[in-house]
């Protein structure tokens, strides 16, 4: 079961990183272990990715659904989800930016592909039944993207991109569900979005930190109604929130690397090894050399983002 923990934004998924490296695509494979259990993180990106081996249950906003090999799951640009394996589990994920579907100059098109990613309209299922034939075509499809990312021919992001074209109009196809979602769950994920710009800025403080007011400028609030509203959508104050993100990079260099502790504490953001070991503490439980012993070193246990669009 995952830690009760605000979920972690993953900058690297931002739209503005992805705008600034030109990165239209993220394309990888992930390797997930059953220990340690981390929180749910998100992405300004949207996400289609595949189950190629292992079981275990993926949790979605507020969806828990149990996964098999074979599984197709999508995921919009506001969802905090994470995999928990019961077993051993291998992803294949597409991290794509909004604006390759949202930006069709067509309405009839734009806003079918809101159909199955925006947050305000759809009732659908992000994990599609492995035995359905839908899901197989999309299977096929998201092998033959990996063929193309791997290969790299002329013109392989074009065709990956057709690819993505076609899996979206499967989806809205066989996997639209008439409905809608509720006001509530549209509230946080519109909140979410608006914070995004202040929780990237977190993620990337070393020395020195953003102060509350220079992070309240970022998302044009006053400082109070910032602290209220992060409060509110993500569950901790601002300040507790980046030692929440420092901990999670801190447990991902802990399983695994052979870092020293004391290092692992200054790559991470904390100025002196007390504070690193209270606050570590605090989050899991553990001390960080507890920590590390009770989840011994795994290789390869990180997601592993191959290439990019800009190549």
């Amino acid at each position: 079961m995952q830690l009760r923990q605000p979920p972690v934004y993953e900058a690297y998924m931002s739209n503005a990183a992805m705008l600034a490296e030109q990165r239209p695509f993220a394309i990888g494979r992930a390797m997930l272990y059953p220990h340690p259990p981390p929180p749910l993180h998100w992405h300004d990106a949207y996400e289609i990715g595949m189950v190629l081996a292992g079981t275990g249950t993926l949790v979605i906003d507020d969806l828990t659904l149990p996964y098999v090999p074979n599984q197709v799951h999508v995921i919009n640009g506001s969802e905090p989800h994470m995999a928990y394996p019961e077993t051993p589990t291998e992803f294949f994920n597409v991290h794509f930016h909004p604006a390759l579907l949202l930006s069709n100059p067509f309405s009839i098109m734009s806003s079918a592909t809101q159909s199955i990613f925006a947050t305000e309209v759809y009732q659908f299922s992000p994990l599609l039944p492995a035995d359905a034939p839908h899901t197989a075509e999309i299977v096929a499809l998201l092998r033959a993207i990996a063929a193309e990312h791997e290969q790299q021919a002329e013109g392989w992001q074009f065709i990956i991109y057709g690819h993505v074209l076609h899996i979206v109009g499967i989806l809205l196809r066989h996997a639209i569900q008439p409905g809608e979602r509720s006001a509530e769950r549209q509230r946080q994920r519109a909140n979410l979005q608006r914070l995004a710009p202040a929780i990237a800025a977190l993620a990337a403080d070393r020395y020195p930190p953003h102060t509350l007011a220079e992070l309240a400028d970022l998302v044009g609030l006053s400082p109070a109604h910032f602290s209220t509203l992060f409060h509110q959508t993500l569950g901790s104050p601002p300040i507790a929130y980046r030692n929440l993100l420092r901990v999670q990079q801190a447990r991902q260099l802990l399983t695994e690397t052979t870092l020293p502790i004391e290092r692992i504490g200054a790559l991470c953001g904390f100025t002196a090894s007390q504070q690193f070991h209270r606050v570590f503490l605090r989050a899991t439980g553990l001390t960080p050399n507890g920590y590390r012993h009770q989840f011994p070193t795994t290789p390869g246990s990180e997601e592993r983002k191959i290439g990019s669009s800009s190549q």
